[in-house]
């Protein structure tokens, strides 16, 4: 699941079947203000059942795949992966995050849900829902089944500014090391960073650099050590151990829509970080 090489499906789409014949949310599924039964908000005046959840984790793990052999990259695993880990913490993930790495490492924007945290005009808009939410998408998660989680899950829903992404990768290029405290063991951090057996571009989890020909995702400057992520509303953080930098990018490329496609089409956070590193006179090895 770590590598998406599980032969799990790209994603199911849940919410589908919480619309009703008009394509609106159902009120069998939803309600405009919390009642008994109904305690997930999954949006501004929309709150879940509370069993569907559970109707999308048996979903997950009796869904037989597909028939594509090698990677192909899942929502789903990360999914039950966060299940995982808060069944062997005991507690919420996003409780656990903070109580073990957020707030020791002095992070005061990375976590889930910052609607409930900061005031709306500081969190940039990620796109006007027409199709499920119906209404503009803002301090709750563009992920439509994350929102159906409550706005925490394995596989999305976490929002940063630059600042706290850089303190958190820096702690990995430190090996686990931040501000005078151990945080993970630098051979986990090793083996997270490292391509799979049979892999291209995938360390665990991590997004690394396509060995095989030019990177439509990273610079072509960056070293082969180099580990990341990309999410889908537009936003990237690249570290590179071989020349200890971090580069952000943090974007809403889904607002007005998630059909925009600019950022893909102009490659600019590829050309911004070819920029930086060309400002480094870092020598290209192809």
């Amino acid at each position: 699941m770590l590598t998406h090489s599980a032969g799990q499906k790209s994603w199911i789409p849940f919410y589908q079947k919480t619309m009703d014949k008009k394509n609106k949310p159902s009120p069998v599924f939803y309600q405009k203000k919390p009642i008994l039964g109904y305690d997930i908000q999954v949006a501004d005046k929309m709150w879940l059942n509370n069993s569907y959840p559970k109707e999308m984790i048996d979903a997950i793990l009796e869904d037989k795949g597909h028939k594509q052999k090698d990677y192909l990259y899942s929502d789903l695993g990360f999914i039950l992966l966060w299940q995982m880990i808060e069944a062997q913490a005991g507690i919420p993930l996003d409780q656990f995050m903070e109580e073990n790495f957020y707030a020791s490492l002095g992070l005061t924007t990375l976590g889930f849900n910052p609607h409930k945290r900061f005031p709306l005009y500081q969190i940039a808009p990620t796109e006007i829902d027409s199709y499920f939410r119906m209404q503009t998408i803002r301090g709750y998660v563009h992920d439509m089944t994350t929102a159906m989680f409550g706005g925490v899950s394995g596989h999305a829903g976490l929002f940063s500014n630059a600042h706290d992404l850089a303190i958190l990768f820096q702690m990995l290029l430190n090996g686990g090391y931040y501000g005078g405290q151990q945080y993970l063991k630098p051979e986990t951090i090793r083996k997270f960073t490292t391509r799979c057996s049979n892999c291209n571009r995938r360390g665990l989890g991590f997004d690394m650099k396509n060995l095989k020909g030019i990177s439509e995702h990273i610079s072509v400057y960056a070293s082969d050590r180099t580990f990341g992520h990309m999410g889908f509303t537009g936003t990237c953080v690249w570290a590179d151990p071989v020349h200890d930098l971090i580069y952000i990018f943090i974007s809403n490329r889904t607002y007005p829509d998630m059909e925009n496609k600019a950022l893909q089409k102009g490659n600019y956070r590829q050309r911004i970080q070819d920029v930086i590193y060309q400002s480094l006179n870092t020598t290209l090895i192809l």
